[in-house]
């Protein structure tokens, strides 16, 4: 009996935590998370080194962010900057992979 009772405490111990991290991870981000910036893009283009599109305002900013140093490269107008739309798919997935494997087929 006090075998099931280890076991429930055990639980009860892992439900809490999951809570407890989900809270502090929700915490967290409203904190990162700018109100004046905003990462237009990010382009890495080494292992540490990226260059940022940031938008303030009406103003964006081209950054090259290193290890050691933040440069601006360029500032730009709000209205030179075109914002690219996710991609939409038209095509069904399933018909894709149809497609694929038929051309597998064919070549084997």
């Amino acid at each position: 009996m006090p075998e099931l009772l280890y076991i429930f405490v055990f639980v009860l111990v892992l439900i809490g935590c999951f809570f407890v991290t989900k809270w502090i991870s929700v915490r967290s981000y409203t904190l990162v998370k700018g109100r004046n910036l905003r990462v237009i893009e990010r382009i890495p283009v080494d292992r540490d080194k990226s260059i940022i599109l940031l938008a303030r305002g009406e103003k964006v900013y081209l950054i090259g962010v290193a290890p050691n140093s933040i440069n601006v490269l360029d500032t730009f107008s709000k209205d030179e900057i075109m914002e690219i739309e996710p991609m939409q798919v038209k095509i069904p997935f399933d018909k894709v992979l149809r497609r694929f494997v038929n051309e597998k087929d064919e070549e084997d």
